[in-house]
């Protein structure tokens, strides 16, 4: 479900070298049989990773032992937290004891080591769900820059020498080309035909040369399409 530029930047830091390097392996391997692009970039302290954080790196989700010495995973988290920062965060550690007091900072799963694969599985795939739900793009628009909700966009259409984008809350338009648009969502979105950009989580129905969208919207279904189409949506419908 991601485009080609999508990359998910993922922290791993624990103070113990085998289980750093456990986890690290254990990541990439899960994400890698999930066709999840990724970089994975260790730590071996909280404090090396709060430095590197307010050095300007960015991470999509942090995997963070609990027990640190100087900075531990909670206080880490603590600390991002009152900055507004709301990283998805998995904990791991072997003291079970400290669950709640990860949920206290929003942790998306506390994982027990030795972690069980089938468990971390889950807790990876919930948290690229959750990002992708809550995931954004910023349009330069005719009305300035402005960030929209994936999830909101309906769909768009060729529009002069530009692109309009209908969302849930109306239409803005932009000079960026369709097909530039397109590199920047996920794959949920298809042309349905050559003028029109669609997201399959609106379609309400799909029938020969015209699907319904959920706004009450007949978007037109290029004939020449219409069996890629199909097959594209009864896949998504599936997943």
């Amino acid at each position: 479900m991601q485009t080609a530029n999508d990359v998910l930047r993922i922290a791993v830091c624990d103070d113990q070298p085998t289980d750093r390097e456990m986890i690290e392996h254990m990541t990439r391997e899960t994400l890698k049989l999930e066709r999840i692009e990724c970089v994975i970039t260790t730590f071996e302290s909280g404090v090396e990773l709060m430095a590197s954080i307010r050095g300007g790196a960015e991470f999509q989700l942090l995997l963070l032992d609990v027990m640190m010495k100087e900075l531990d995973g909670l206080e880490l988290a603590a600390m991002l937290r009152e900055q507004g920062d709301q990283t998805a965060i998995i904990y791991i550690s072997a003291y079970h004891e400290k669950a709640l007091s990860g949920y206290e900072v929003s942790a998306a799963r506390f994982l027990a080591k030795p972690i069980r694969p089938e468990k971390l599985r889950e807790a990876l795939l919930y948290c690229v769900s959750v990002l992708q739900k809550n995931r954004s793009v910023l349009i330069s628009t005719t009305e300035g820059q402005r960030r929209i909700a994936v999830e909101d966009i309906l769909y768009a259409e060729t529009w002069g020498r530009g692109v309009r984008i209908t969302c849930a809350d109306g239409a803005v338009e932009s000079s960026m080309s369709i097909s530039r648009l397109a590199a920047m969502l996920p794959e949920q979105f298809i042309f349905c035909h050559r003028a029109f950009l669609v997201n399959l989580a609106h379609v309400r129905s799909l029938r020969y040369i015209e699907m319904d969208m959920d706004n009450g919207t007949t978007l037109t279904v290029s004939k020449h399409r219409y069996a890629e189409v199909k097959n594209q949506y009864m896949n998504y419908l599936g997943d």
